[in-house]
């Protein structure tokens, strides 16, 4: 028989659980829904066949004037897909679905359970994340990366200062802010 107290933690995180799997579940629908992806994203499909191939003459040839983390994890996505276009949505599939895993305890640090819950089964059903979770496009993965940032940031500042955990959670920090800032510029305004 199980103990009271992991029973008690099992119920609890049922709420959470049927949060991330009516999210996965939407983003799953829209992605069998989307007929056409944007038109950007062909540009860092192109980057990323280029990474790909080794072209590396070609990665700016595709109108783009800079490399994106978003290209290099299509090519790497590639490596298990066969289809370029679903190695793209899947990219974003995968950082809209982790940018959701991350918010709650990120939420956590601020509110309770019940709050916290309810935030994130609100931005797992808005329209426009749930489109950018399944389009060929740059922004989830931005958000995954910012999110992530933003919340080890802060973890860091809940531990004793020049505690080697406080460093390590700064320097991966930093380290996603990188990342964030290279998937999208927008992402400075964490500096």
């Amino acid at each position: 028989e199980m103990p009271r107290e992991r029973k008690k933690a099992l119920l609890d995180a049922l709420p959470l659980c049927l949060v991330f799997a009516a999210a996965c579940a939407v983003r799953l629908v829209a992605l069998a829904h989307v007929e056409i992806i944007n038109p950007d994203g062909i540009l860092y499909i192109y980057q990323a066949k280029a990474i790909a191939s080794g072209q590396w003459h070609l990665l700016n040839q595709c109108q783009l004037t800079f490399v994106s983390l978003y290209s290099c994890l299509i090519a790497l996505f590639q490596l298990f897909m066969p289809s370029w276009t679903l190695s793209a949505q899947l990219v974003s599939l995968f950082a809209g679905m982790g940018m959701l895993f991350v918010l709650y305890p990120l939420l956590r640090l601020f509110f309770n359970p019940v709050v916290s819950r309810l935030t994130t089964l609100l931005f797992a059903f808005t329209p426009v994340l749930v489109r950018y979770s399944v389009d060929g496009m740059r922004e989830a993965t931005a958000w995954f990366f910012f999110t992530a940032a933003i919340w080890l940031i802060l973890l860091h500042g809940r531990h004793e200062a020049g505690s080697a955990r406080s460093q390590l959670l700064l320097t991966v920090g930093s380290c996603l802010v990188f990342l964030a800032v290279w998937s999208r510029i927008e992402a400075l305004v964490l500096l």
